[in-house]
């Protein structure tokens, strides 16, 4: 004699999501492969990591510094060449706050664009124009630029130096170089 089986909603559940399961098993084994960068293939084409770098085009910016390396591989007509370490905006000033302060610093530290204000800046006995910033917001965030004018380009004085992050204890230090729009 034989029995039927009542197939409560559990079962039904259960039976269906073991065919899902299978479905999505075929769909994956079956789907071409994910293209992925090639650490082989030439700087231009890799995509940008994030971590420091600002991928901005076009970037608003009055100055605008790279690493030497991203320096190496700007094309302006090339969007995924826009790859910067340091930003400039000109900005309108605060109330009471002078125009030669109304600059905006921007820097990219652990995935997040942050906005820097300007403390201080002057000349060091070397003659390098030195900067002090700190980031508008918590967690704070120092930064000091030491530059030097190193040539010119397209009309513009070309600037090598060194960008340095301080933020807790911790210190980092890169080389940059870039230009100032008049």
């Amino acid at each position: 004699m034989a029995r039927r089986l009542r197939a409560g909603p559990a079962l039904a559940i259960a039976l269906l999501a073991g065919l899902a399961s299978a479905l999505v098993a075929h769909a994956q084994e079956s789907a071409p492969p994910v293209p992925t960068a090639d650490p082989a293939a030439p700087p231009e084409t890799t995509p940008p990591t994030g971590g420091d770098i600002i991928a901005w085009y076009p970037a608003p910016s009055r100055c605008a510094y790279f690493t030497p390396e991203d320096a190496a591989r700007f094309q302006p007509d090339r969007p995924e060449t826009w790859r910067f370490r340091f930003l400039i905006l000109a900005a309108t000033p605060k109330p009471g706050e002078s125009t030669a302060q109304a600059a905006r610093g921007y820097v990219m530290k652990d995935g997040l664009l942050r906005e820097l204000e300007t403390v201080r800046s002057g000349p060091d006995a070397d003659g390098a124009s030195v900067t002090v910033w700190r980031s508008v917001g918590e967690p704070r965030l120092n930064i000091t630029t030491t530059l030097k004018v190193d040539g010119e380009e397209h009309g513009a004085p070309r600037q090598r130096g060194t960008l340095a992050t301080i933020r807790g204890d911790g210190r980092e230090v890169s080389e940059i170089t870039g230009t100032c729009a008049p």
